[in-house]
């Protein structure tokens, strides 16, 4: 049985490493603030800032308020990085699509039958269909 000291310092240590917080705003070009941070689960300290890394070709501004899970590269404390993102209403598509879209309406639909579907802000939409040549 793991007595209830080993457990805790398992769980601050991990919790140096790996944290889940929320980003407060844009302090630099690719950096964000977070919110509170501590050494232990339970601690808080002020906020601080990490670095967001993003996929290639593909760049976004989350909005402020959105719960990101940070990592301490070689266990630093002032070389944290944001790797996953969980955003909030997230609309719905089938397996098998990948859809790009913001927070204001807008849509790029891959869908599961190859089409791909672009909807604008404004709600209209346009249809591309793409034919395999021959």
């Amino acid at each position: 049985m793991i007595s209830e000291v080993v457990k805790r310092w398992v769980q601050t240590w991990a919790a140096r490493l790996v944290r889940k917080v929320t980003i407060q705003g844009r302090s630099d070009v690719g950096y964000y603030s977070t919110d509170t941070y501590g050494v232990a689960p339970t601690d808080g300290e002020p906020s601080m800032t990490a670095q967001r890394y993003q996929l290639y070709g593909v760049t976004s501004e989350p909005p402020q308020g959105t719960e990101v899970i940070l990592l301490a590269v070689n266990g630093g404390s002032s070389n944290r990085v944001a790797v996953a993102e969980l955003p909030q209403n997230v609309p719905t598509i089938e397996a098998d699509e990948v859809l790009i879209w913001a927070k204001a309406g807008q849509r790029v639909l891959l869908n599961k039958d190859g089409d791909v579907t672009v909807v604008p802000a404004a709600g209209s939409s346009l249809d591309i269909a793409f034919s395999a040549a021959e």
